[in-house]
């Protein structure tokens, strides 16, 4: 996706004046969840500079202009808002900020959700080492890792890993090559290996979803969401329109995480429940 993207609603009005309406998952390609404004700002105070995990935005000056610095960690771009019917999108995990507002500015910005402080990341830094987190080949550094992190007491109990031999491991990695049934994906983190997911047991366009972060180093700094996201358009790169997983019924950091992204509780057993999702 283009960093710089517009979104622009029809004009409805008549010889009488403009009307805008705004829809949700119509003209507006996500649920409205939100809105705010900002109005009489000086010049010389600019606003934002924070990016968000999962909060999808569009910016409207309805009155006046403001300049809008958008920064996805690997490029810049300004651009100037000014038109009151087209508005900027802002994704997730794009740093923005405002500037030069107008003595008249009013902008306006409708967002997919109600407001959420762990969403935000509000250091720079922290936003431009939480954008080096990405999915990459897994190879046999990963594999190697992997036996060390799977046999870690908790995470072993956590991931519901049965035993497994050095062997086993080693013909699971040969047969990746030739499987159609089975993606995985290595986690690195500013260039460490951190972890494993991926997707695995395809039926139709319904897919099982799974991950882990050995390095508990980085357990709790939110990292989970990231990897759910591109989790997420992979499989709807692949197809599918359904995911689903397994979760320790004990796992509630796991379980909080999953029903904040939408995915609902489908079956129960003695050990742990399936969610599924509707992409």
């Amino acid at each position: 996706m283009s960093l710089i993207e517009w979104i622009e609603i029809p004009d409805l009005g008549d010889h009488r004046g403009s009307l805008v309406v705004f829809e949700a998952n119509k003209n507006i390609p996500f649920d409205l969840k939100r809105l705010y404004y900002i109005f009489d700002v000086k010049s010389d105070a600019p606003r934002g500079f924070h990016a968000h995990k999962e909060l999808k935005q569009i910016a409207f000056c309805i009155k006046g202009k403001c300049k809008m610095l958008m920064d996805n960690g690997i490029e810049k771009q300004e651009v100037w808002i000014d038109q009151p019917n087209k508005g900027l999108l802002i994704p997730p995990m794009v740093w923005h900020e405002m500037h030069d507002f107008s003595d008249d500015c009013i902008l306006l910005v409708v967002a997919s959700d109600y407001y959420d402080e762990s969403d935000y990341i509000r250091e720079y830094e922290q936003f431009k080492n939480y954008s080096k987190l990405t999915l990459v080949e897994y190879n046999q550094d990963f594999l190697e890792k992997s036996w060390d992190w799977l046999n870690d007491e908790e995470l072993k109990y956590l991931t519901m890993t049965p035993d497994f031999t050095k062997e086993q491991q080693e013909d699971f990695y040969k047969s990746l090559s030739s499987r159609k049934d089975y993606f995985i994906y290595g986690v690195s983190f500013v260039r460490n290996s951190i972890g494993a997911c991926g997707l695995k047991n395809f039926i139709d366009s319904k897919a099982e979803l799974w991950l882990y972060i050995g390095n508990k180093k980085y357990w709790g700094k939110g990292l989970g969401k990231k990897i759910m996201f591109f989790l997420e358009n992979e499989a709807i790169q692949k197809g599918l329109d359904k995911l689903y997983l397994k979760v320790l019924k004990e796992n509630e950091n796991a379980i909080n995480l999953y029903v904040k992204l939408n995915y609902i509780n489908v079956e129960e057993h003695d050990k742990y429940i399936v969610m599924e999702k509707t992409l």
